[in-house]
């Protein structure tokens, strides 16, 4: 693969904009959790308008549970807009069956006499439609408040307008950190997911130029016996001098400069994930959500801290999202690599990276999908298949479909041929944009289970792998039965290849080679010599053809 691809700047800038954009509908299962807020000790916008939300459903007065008549508010509201009831489809998974909590509340119960808003509830429901009743969250803090901010017109001095898109909904109302209390805790136990993404939403009624800062974390926990008590669950300083020895896993604080504040966010569009691993590196990137992928515990814990001198900020939502994600597994020995596809939904994507922090990939050995011509839309250059972008190196290697996707099929496997360089350092990563969820970053398994010979990868050498090398005899471009690639044999299908597989034949994955027939019986003997003879006359007749 020593080919470079160029594009034009409109093709890259169209490529980027495909690749930042969310269009999920194809997902695992999710969990996700719109904490309501909304303003407190009165205002000029409450959650009710004569009686209905902005779904012509009845609201009850969530102070004394009573439902309000068609023409009245709640005592201390004038009539508004239900700006943060999730009903709608939201979240960057977008997902349904939001689990609305945490609705403001005017009891002033904290020291500077500002509600709180500390609650629990056991019992959530999924995107599916499942009431998970054993899973639980729980959360601390100083009160709730709304990015729209007591104002009752937007900028522009204009009125602003009821709030029918879902993902606007979401980000408007957060459980809030003030200046007496400088973080938000979360904490969710017995998560039904063996493996999942973990989407943090923050809210504030700043803008980027405000220079709000706040720093997320998340820590994973072995039960909800290890946790803290909420009330005592401090945010410890990252030195590492004060971390609590149960906690298990402190992940890296993602700091977020916000920007939801005063109607800049109004749809799913300005979603922003935030990466920034310092203030001083968040200063000129504005975001609004933090991710945590691949998480596997059971129960988990979230924290959100800004400085008291910042202004406010909080926690609009979270999302728990079933990973459903692509493998790459390589086989130790040989170096053979495939994106494998073990789930029960397809799953399409339009740009994928192989990563080696130490260069352990094989420039010479692997096989793009550009080289397979994958898609079979032949010649590449224009946009509508693979294509290798930008320059290859044993540390990085991207492709991109720049006019469409693939989709991978459940149990479906794409070879990337010889792959791994087998440097000792098993660092290769796949990160790849699926087109249902977003940009997913997996570490490789390597496995040892590959034998050399078994050109099919399906655990055994057999005559199902000598179709794979008589097919590709000759081949320098379709590598699937390159068993000896050092020497002569490098980066061909050979006859000795076809040692290879001779050698091995009859073994099986897993077992030893006096578990596994791996000599054949006469009659397999003899019909293997008659089929090389085959195969080897068909190849110099076809060269003496051409």
């Amino acid at each position: 693969m020593s080919r470079t691809l160029v594009f034009t700047i409109s093709q890259l800038l169209t490529f980027a904009a495909m690749f930042c954009c969310v269009v999920a509908d194809v997902h695992g299962d999710a969990i996700g959790i719109n904490f309501i807020g909304g303003p407190h000790s009165g205002g000029p916008d409450g959650p009710w308008i004569e009686g209905t939300d902005r779904f012509d459903n009845p609201i009850v007065n969530l102070l004394d549970g009573e439902v309000l008549g068609p023409n009245e508010t709640d005592l201390n509201w004038t009539p508004g807009t239900d700006y943060s009831l999730l009903m709608n489809r939201a979240g960057v998974v977008a997902q349904a069956n939001w689990n609305n909590l945490a609705p403001w509340s005017e009891t002033a119960n904290s020291s500077n006499g500002t509600p709180r808003a500390d609650s629990s509830k056991t019992g959530l429901t999924s995107d599916e439609g499942t009431y998970f009743s054993n899973t639980k969250i729980a959360w601390e803090a100083d009160n709730s408040w709304y990015s729209r901010n007591g104002s009752t017109v937007d900028a522009s001095g204009n009125p602003w307008p009821a709030i029918d898109d879902g993902d606007e909904a979401l980000m408007q109302g957060y459980i809030d950190v003030s200046s007496s209390d400088a973080d938000v805790t979360v904490q969710l136990t017995n998560l039904p997911f063996p493996k999942y993404d973990v989407y943090v939403y923050i809210g504030s009624s700043g803008i980027q130029s405000d220079g709000r800062i706040s720093r997320v974390r998340l820590y994973d926990y072995e039960s909800p016996a290890t946790m803290p008590n909420l009330s005592d669950a401090l945010f410890y300083n990252t030195d590492g001098n004060d971390i609590p020895a149960d906690e298990d896993d402190l992940l890296t604080d993602t700091y977020v400069l916000s920007n939801t504040g005063s109607g800049f966010f109004e749809s799913r569009s300005d979603y922003l994930r935030a990466t920034a691993t310092s203030e001083f590196e968040a200063m000129n990137r504005p975001s609004n959500y933090v991710k945590f992928e691949n998480q596997t515990s059971s129960d988990i814990q979230i924290q959100l801290y800004r400085d008291p001198t910042y202004g406010n900020m909080g926690l609009a939502g979270i999302q728990i999202v079933e990973a459903k994600n692509l493998d790459l597994v390589i086989d130790r020995n040989s170096g053979y690599a495939e994106i494998r596809n073990p789930n029960d939904i397809p799953i399409d994507i339009d740009f994928y990276q192989i990563l080696s922090e130490s260069g352990g990939i094989n420039l010479d050995a692997m096989l793009t999908l550009e080289e397979q011509d994958y898609e079979g839309n032949g010649a590449s250059g224009t946009g509508n298949g693979w294509e290798v972008l930008g320059d290859s190196t044993s540390s990085k290697v991207s492709e991109g479909y720049l006019n469409g996707s693939t989709q991978i099929a459940p149990g479906e496997a794409i070879s990337l041929g010889y792959l791994y360089n087998g440097n000792g350092t098993e660092d290769i990563r796949l990160r790849y944009n699926d087109l249902n969820s977003d940009v997913k970053n997996i570490a490789a398994v390597y496995t040892d289970l590959f034998i050399a010979g078994d050109f099919n990868q399906d655990g055994l050498v057999n005559l199902a792998d000598y179709t794979v090398w008589r097919d590709t005899l000759g081949s320098t471009t379709d590598l699937r039965a390159n068993g000896d690639d050092t020497g002569a044999s490098q980066g061909v299908v050979d006859m000795s290849d076809y040692q290879i597989w001779k050698t091995n034949f009859g073994m099986q994955a897993g077992l030893s080679s006096a578990e596994s027939q791996s000599v054949p019986e006469p009659h397999s003997v003899s019909l293997m010599a008659l089929l090389v003879a085959t195969a080897m006359a068909g190849q110099r007749l076809h060269t003496s053809r051409t």
